[in-house]
């Protein structure tokens, strides 16, 4: 099966289409994936980021919970851009249908303007939760 030709490569979009036709898929991926930015969002202490990326500006300074996990499966990862300075807290509960964010350390997060936050949601042992990938400290 190939994935693309050098003039037409796939967005994540087409080839998470095209992973569920061939679940068993095996071999090397020649070709990036390519993230969209979406709308910026506003912080909350339960973070509703939008069905239109991955990548996201998270605007304001309220403490942030939890992210909600709605539209979201296993194994999706988002980057979150902060302009300003809100908390992201470890292993805090939000409101319901949201995922705990696990973070490095086991200890909270103090954003600043123009640092990023990569998460991927997971399920280990039962449990779903945002886990930290990693983050950059501008």
């Amino acid at each position: 099966m190939t994935f693309r030709t050098p003039d037409t490569p796939l967005t994540l979009r087409e080839h998470n289409r095209m992973a569920k036709q061939a679940p068993h898929f095996t071999g090397v991926v020649d070709f990036r994936f390519k993230m969209n930015q979406g709308i910026d969002v506003a912080s909350a202490n339960s973070l509703e980021l939008g069905y239109d990326g991955n990548v996201f500006e998270i605007t304001g300074t309220t403490q942030v919970n939890a992210i909600y996990t709605t539209g979201w499966q296993n194994g999706s990862v988002v980057v979150l851009l902060f302009t300003a300075n809100p908390t992201v807290k470890h292993n805090t509960a939000g409101a319901t249908g949201t995922g705990v964010m696990l973070l490095l350390g086991a200890g909270d997060f103090s954003s600043t303007s123009n640092d990023s936050l990569t998460l991927v949601l997971s399920e280990v042992g039962g449990t779903q939760a945002w886990r930290e990938v990693s983050r950059s400290v501008n």
